[in-house]
């Protein structure tokens, strides 16, 4: 064989396993450092304190017209939440900036993410609306709850839930031991009034109005909640 020809063989053979080595290392080198931005925007995520200050949450000015009615009292506790879906979600109004919103279920949840000065609160009572023409957008009104250690407390989560013994446990409804009851949910006005509704938008799509000023309610209401919901 031609020495030249050899010599080109030799070559050419050379430069593919050092392509070969190369690549392999590279997409190596390419597969670590992917592994490792992802830890590190998980470490980062982990870093992220998951709350959010009322206090520091804007304040709106725009009116908030409702137009509630009553509804059943059939209360369901489902995924660590008690939920009462609204049967006729068209006669429930609300407006707010211009757009019209019905709504659709309160959920009474344990509070997570909500803070004031710091200080966490117990329960969160959520109204959730959808808007009228996209039921894509979804404006929540959120009500802090706590527990009231010396006044007298609210009756909220008495109107809402009726006995303390009536809230149920997980994937059951609530038992009544007597005629059906109902929620009038124009109840919610009144602790919406002498207080600052803050603006809160988690995503694009979605609008959180939440009450400053948290209700306080019954410590036994509260604590059997948080029970069942555990």
């Amino acid at each position: 064989m031609d020495k030249n020809i050899y010599y080109l063989l030799l070559i050419l053979l050379v430069i593919y396993f050092a392509y070969k080595f190369y690549s392999k290392e590279n997409i190596k080198e390419n597969l670590e450092n992917t592994i490792k931005q992802d830890l590190k925007d998980i470490d980062d995520e982990n870093k992220i304190p998951n709350q959010v200050e009322i206090t520091k949450l804007t304040i709106i000015k725009e009116p908030i017209l409702l137009k509630y009615l009553t509804n059943t009292n059939h209360v369901t506790n489902s995924d660590k939440t008690l939920i009462n879906k609204i049967t006729h979600p068209v006669r429930y109004k609300l407006k707010f900036n211009n757009v019209r919103y019905n709504l659709h279920e309160m959920r009474i949840l344990k509070s997570e993410r909500l803070v004031s000065f710091g200080e966490k609160f117990d329960l969160e009572i959520h109204l959730i609306h959808r808007d009228e023409r996209n039921n894509n957008n979804i404006l929540t009104i959120v009500f802090p709850i706590k527990t009231q250690k010396n006044n007298e407390p609210s009756n909220l989560l008495k109107d809402l839930l009726g006995s303390i013994y009536d809230i149920p446990e997980n994937n059951k409804f609530n038992v009544y031991n007597g005629k059906i009851t109902t929620i009038d949910y124009n109840c919610f006005k009144k602790y919406m009034q002498d207080t600052e509704i803050c603006f809160y938008a988690p995503t694009e799509n979605k609008i959180h109005l939440i009450i400053q000023k948290p209700i306080f309610c019954n410590k036994y209401y509260i604590k059997r909640i948080k029970q069942v919901l555990a």
